[in-house]
């Protein structure tokens, strides 16, 4: 068979009107949402990669001993605009990350940028008490 620019756009949308192609799409959806989690001497800090959403599409919450990610988000619909094909949609993702007990959940700070969702709570400082004697009731 003779290789040209035609037969390849041929052999590819052949492709991408067979049946194959949405079974193997399938494969490569991504449903969870993938984590770093660093540890700094006062904080830790979770990454969450979250590429092509905006922070409206993202909900934080605290449960428990757990952070709770939830994402989710609707491609719009653009008047005038037919589409062919779609091989990408945004689905529901959710993410659930146990939480260290010397995290402080009082100074959780969140901030989403360049697709990365950045959660940060500081480590609680050990209580240092004064040397004394303990009197008993």
């Amino acid at each position: 068979m003779n290789y040209n620019k035609e037969n390849i756009n041929k052999l590819f949308n052949d492709f991408l009107q067979s049946g194959i192609h949405q079974s193997m799409s399938s494969q490569f959806t991504k449903t969870s949402i993938d984590c770093n989690v660093i540890k700094l001497d006062d904080a830790y800090i979770y990454e969450l990669a979250i590429p092509g959403l905006t922070k409206k599409d993202i909900a934080i919450k605290l449960e428990e001993n757990h952070l709770i990610v939830n994402v989710h988000a609707e491609e719009a619909e653009i008047e005038g605009v037919k589409t062919l094909k779609k091989e990408y949609q945004y689905a529901q993702s959710s993410r659930s990350i146990p939480i260290p007990e010397m995290a402080d959940t009082n100074s959780i700070r969140a901030a989403y940028k360049n697709g990365i969702l950045s959660i940060q709570l500081n480590v609680m400082k050990p209580i240092k008490g004064t040397k004394g004697n303990i009197e008993i009731k």
